[in-house]
């Protein structure tokens, strides 16, 4: 049961952070992370260039970080 109890705080926690992101940091995570497109695409995807989407990818782990006190 202690499983279960640390597997829904993690799905919390995962949950309590990707609603603090932007529209955009959301569809950057649903693309790289849900779809697993690469980087290239989804930076096509988002109509950003690539070195723009790694700087919102930057921004999404750090806001992540800084929510869960990582």
């Amino acid at each position: 049961i202690a499983e279960i109890v640390d597997l829904d705080r993690k799905i919390q926690a995962a949950d309590t952070c990707y609603h603090a992101l932007t529209h955009q940091e959301q569809l950057f995570v649903d693309t790289r992370y849900t779809d697993g497109l690469s980087m290239r695409l989804v930076a096509r995807s988002l109509g950003i260039s690539e070195t723009s989407a790694y700087r919102v990818r930057r921004g999404v782990l750090d806001k992540c970080r800084a929510i869960l006190g990582a």
